[in-house]
């Protein structure tokens, strides 16, 4: 409706800024029907008013953890432009660049060589870790072969014991042969000197 006011009651030209510049219109030259936007300006007051609850919303957005992971980048580039249109400002790429249009982050040096400090810390706990398995595994070995070296010594010495024993009793057995072989000879000695001498 205000469209066709406009054209039915704007018969001379007149110079308006858009866009930066100053066009000459003429509404009565316009179509009588044409898709239009209509923008309606909040009161006095409420434009500062709505601009402040979306600060208030950044603000709690910003804060909470929870919230702040999804509150990203293109979400805050929307959110500010809504804040300044609402105060007026129009241009908001003048002030505020597109997060898509940003170049990539650079690394930070000193970030950088605390990662690199961090990895190799990490590093040298892996190979003392590694250290301290290989020397735990070593240290098992050398008690499995202490131990395999003690059962062996107490073997060989049960057998060294044994074979003495035995070499005792060899001894032993082979003494009571000589006495046995001993006396019998001297039996039969004593009956050869009784069978020669009777009345010896």
């Amino acid at each position: 409706m205000i469209y066709q006011l406009v054209v039915e009651n704007e018969p001379n030209a007149k110079i308006v800024e858009i866009a930066g510049d100053f066009v000459e219109v003429s509404p009565a030259s316009w179509g009588q029907k044409r898709d239009v936007t209509v923008e309606l300006h909040l009161g006095y007051g409420e434009q500062e008013q709505e601009a402040q609850k979306y600060l208030a919303l950044h603000a709690l957005m910003s804060q909470d953890p929870t919230l702040a992971k999804m509150y990203q980048a293109p979400n805050q580039y929307k959110l500010m432009s809504h804040v300044m249109e609402q105060n007026g400002i129009k241009n908001v790429n003048d002030y505020l660049t597109d997060p898509q249009q940003l170049p990539p982050e650079q690394p930070d040096p000193a970030q950088q060589m605390a990662m690199q400090m961090q990895q190799k810390q990490m590093e040298i706990q892996e190979r003392q870790t590694k250290m301290a398995e290989m020397k735990a595994q070593m240290d098992a070995q050398v008690a499995q072969m202490k131990l395999q070296l003690e059962q062996m010594k107490a073997q060989q010495q049960f057998a060294l014991q044994s074979d003495n024993q035995d070499l005792k009793e060899a001894q032993l057995e082979h003494k009571q042969m000589v006495d046995n072989a001993e006396l019998e000879i001297a039996r039969t000695a004593d009956d050869v000197r009784a069978i020669a001498s009777p009345t010896g």
